[in-house]
């Protein structure tokens, strides 16, 4: 016993070690559960703030797909750049609550303001809220480009969406202390349709020997020939002037100066037609078109002086063959007769024999809404042809034999051979309007006037005109910078 209490003092001396070490070890524990929540923490609101900014990627892509495409000055000649409007933006009141949208231009720096309205006025981005600490700011970025210089009457988009976003922890006052994420959403670039266009070569023939006038924008990616002399207009929108771009040789004089040689090949995608695309959209169509339409083959056939009515809607056919008679397109103001021509490989057309794939008019086509001032009334007739697969392995033709009729259709057939002539009587020749795509294209007249109506584009009517081919994530700063927003992107 006596030994025992002589050894009291190294007893509490190991106590108290196996408490230091508890406490070290306890207090490591704690230490790296604190820290292990601090990271859990901060991932959590990096996660907000993500989430924060695809919220504000999809709200300007939502407010910029409800711009009217109309209104853009995208094919208006080559001062487009100067007078594009390709803005919307949001509207505050005094509080810096959104009431609506509104249509803009562009700033000096070619970026859409922030705001609009007594609110914002434009100064800056005000940061929106998503709820549990997360707000957003977030601006598009038109991307305006003119390949060929400013004055080659192209104009591209190759837009994106920048968004900055935050999580506050519910401090809004300590910037220092947010944790950020920055995206930036590349959209795809939108290339409007010109007047004529040629992936491969484009010929453009006066009639009865007199001289062509194009009152639009032409190119073709290989060569462009023209009549001796080929007259650029001035009656585009804002009364501005037209031009022809070429990609290797040019064959012809041109009166004005808008002439254009460039390495920059457009090469259009050919539409896509569901298999499940019913023939004709409106049941009763189908039937309005008699003995010319076969369900079984999804062909039109008119060989004799009848005449066809097709009403507004889309008809969807293995192969269009007019070569007699009379063909009445009565498009209305809001909805368009769309006639789509599917391949000859498609479920729809492969069980047929015969030549199919094409779209042929001999006889010309009657527009309803034909003649409208600056041929908008040409989209209210549109063809699509998807082709074989083969370049100019279709054939779509018009031929205006009546004189008094003008031919106003948008044709788009990337990859088939096109050509359309207008109608002469003696030395009186209606010209043609609308827009002309093929792979060889081929006009014939005196007068080609370009559809500046954009509703019709894109062409796929599931799809806005602005979509995103991919996300890069940002260094990000707060806040966003009104005039670099792609910084650090």
């Amino acid at each position: 016993m006596r030994r025992l209490r002589s050894q009291d003092g190294a007893v509490v001396a190991i106590v108290v070690m196996i408490l230091a070490i508890g406490l070290l070890v306890g207090g490591a524990a704690v230490a790296e559960t604190l820290s292990t929540r601090s990271h859990a923490n901060r991932d959590l609101r990096s996660q907000r703030a993500l989430h924060a900014a695809n919220a504000g990627i999809q709200a300007v892509l939502y407010q910029q797909n409800e711009l009217d495409l109309r209104s853009l000055e995208l094919n208006g000649g080559p001062l487009g750049l100067s007078t594009l409007l390709d803005c919307v933006v949001p509207k505050l009141d005094v509080s810096l609550k959104v009431t609506g949208l509104v249509s803009t231009t562009v700033n000096s720096a070619g970026i859409c303001p922030a705001t609009d309205g007594t609110g914002g006025g434009g100064s800056g981005y005000v940061g929106q809220p998503t709820g549990d600490h997360g707000y957003y700011q977030a601006v598009f970025v038109p991307g305006a480009t003119a390949p060929g210089g400013a004055s080659s009457g192209r104009v591209i988009l190759n837009p994106a969406v920048v968004s900055l976003a935050w999580d506050d922890n519910g401090n809004a006052a300590d910037t220092s202390h947010y944790v950020m994420r920055k995206v930036e959403a590349v959209l795809a670039p939108i290339d409007p349709l010109q007047a004529l266009e040629a992936a491969h070569d484009l010929k453009i023939n006066g009639l009865l020997g007199l001289t062509s006038v194009l009152n639009g924008n032409a190119r073709a990616n290989n060569d462009v020939t023209v009549p001796p002399l080929l007259f650029a207009n001035t009656n585009l929108s804002n009364g501005l002037i037209g031009s022809v771009t070429y990609g290797n040789n040019y064959s012809g004089l041109l009166s004005l100066s808008h002439l254009y040689h460039t390495s920059n090949s457009v090469n259009r995608s050919v539409v896509s037609i569901s298999p499940s695309k019913a023939d004709c959209s409106v049941a009763s169509n189908c039937s309005a078109l008699g003995a010319t339409y076969s369900s079984t083959t999804h062909k039109f056939s008119l060989t004799n002086s009848a005449t066809v009515n097709f009403g507004p809607g889309d008809y969807v056919f293995c192969d269009f063959n007019a070569t007699s008679g009379t063909l009445n397109f009565n498009a209305t103001a809001a909805a368009p007769v769309r006639i789509f021509i599917d391949s000859p490989t498609s479920t729809r057309c492969s069980g047929n024999s015969g030549s199919q794939g094409n779209f042929v008019a001999k006889k010309g086509v009657q527009n309803a809404l034909a003649g409208l001032a600056n041929a908008t009334g040409a989209t209210g007739l549109q063809i699509y042809v998807v082709g074989n697969g083969t370049y100019n392995g279709t054939t779509v033709e018009i031929d205006g034999t009546n004189p008094g009729v003008i031919q106003s259709a948008i044709v788009y057939a990337p990859k088939s051979q096109v050509s359309e002539t207008a109608g002469c009587l003696l030395f009186l020749c209606i010209g043609l309007e609308g827009s002309v795509i093929g792979y060889d294209t081929t006009i014939n007249a005196t007068l080609f006037t370009q559809d500046l109506e954009l509703s019709n584009y894109p062409l796929y009517a599931g799809l806005g005109a602005f979509h995103v081919q991919k996300y890069v994530e940002c260094a990000a700063s707060y806040p966003l910078s009104p005039t670099n927003p792609t910084s650090g992107c």
